[in-house]
């Protein structure tokens, strides 16, 4: 009997670990097409598209990408949308149309570097601290060296310098990260009955209608021109970037909600930080954007953050049930 409960044990471990395993390649993958919606934005705001028609693109584009697969994934689970209205109305006002728009409001009294930083950096940290609040659930040693050695290599990578600090930006960013982390928690929190893609599909409507009425006022304007763009080096024409645009906009919030089931909220929105290295390179790659060698020495130390912080929520995520995972 001891034995065959050690290889039930042992197959649950293992089924465990694959299942990690694979969620932590989804949340790769979610944090290069975050990480290259700032290159093909910046590309389009060359040519005069605001930040409100950049936003509202990338969310009526998805959900109009998402809407078919997000109807066949629904079906006979329309009583559990309905029953789940309020948490999904929260998830698409806050964690869609909340993250980017208070993020872009914050622009308007940071320097960009600052308001990323505050947003990414902030996240994780808030994801952390709910944890602790709310699951008694106290980060361990190596999970706090971690976020410190991940903060330091962000602030490597972006490099921010001397700039003014507006106490009204901060608040803005800081609301902006912790709309963003409140998108780690619920999504980490699905038990599956409603699909990831449909939960992503009706966050996108939801997120685009509050976008949409957040650019008829003069706080977030619609404005764009359908010129020809940089992009790689070549004159593109202006739908190119758009596409990929709202193609990036689905894999990121499409694949981020597969993987945060297994690995976590927490270890998901440290992952999350390989956003800001990832988008330095496709700037790269994508603008001409110059990597400095202190840009490619703090993208290593993040990286050494977040395995640091997976090593120190592995062993509690792993001793099963919602309290003992970090999420």
């Amino acid at each position: 009997h001891l034995s065959l409960r050690r290889q039930r044990q042992m197959c649950i471990r293992d089924r465990s670990s694959s299942a990690r395993a694979r969620g932590v390649a989804m949340l790769l993958a979610s944090a290069v097409c975050f990480a290259a919606v700032g290159p093909l934005a910046k590309s389009l705001y060359s040519t005069g598209w605001s930040p409100g028609t950049v936003v509202l693109v990338r969310l009526v584009g998805a959900a109009v990408l998402l809407a078919v697969p997000a109807v066949l994934a629904l079906r006979g689970s329309w009583p559990t949308v309905l029953e789940r209205r309020w948490s999904l109305l929260g998830f698409g006002f806050v964690s869609v149309a909340g993250t980017q728009i208070f993020f872009f409001l914050s622009l308007s009294y940071l320097d960009v570097g600052i308001a990323i930083l505050i947003e990414i950096m902030g996240a994780p940290i808030i994801v952390v601290l709910w944890v602790w609040i709310r699951h008694g659930v106290r980060p361990r040693a190596v999970t706090v060296a971690g976020m410190a050695i991940a903060s330091l290599g962000l602030v490597a990578v972006l490099a921010p310098g001397d700039t003014s600090l507006h106490p009204l930006g901060i608040v803005l960013a800081l609301a902006a990260a912790a709309c963003f982390a409140s998108y780690f928690v619920f999504a980490a929190h699905q038990d599956g009955q409603i699909p990831p893609v449909a939960l992503n599909a009706l966050g996108m409507v939801i997120g685009a209608l509050v976008t949409f009425v957040v650019t008829l006022t003069p706080v977030m304007p619609a404005a764009l021109e359908l010129a020809d763009v940089m992009l790689a080096g070549a004159e593109q024409p202006w739908f190119m970037p758009a596409a990929l645009l709202v193609l990036t906009t689905v894999g990121a919030y499409w694949l981020g909600a597969i993987g945060l089931r297994p690995v976590g909220a927490t270890v998901g929105a440290f992952i999350n930080l390989l956003e800001i290295p990832l988008a330095a390179i496709l700037a790269w790659l994508l603008l001409s954007e110059r990597l400095q060698p202190l840009q490619i020495v703090g993208a290593a130390v993040v990286m050494l953050g977040i395995v640091m912080v997976q090593a120190g929520e592995a062993p509690k995520e792993d001793a099963g049930g919602p309290k003992a995972r970090a999420d």
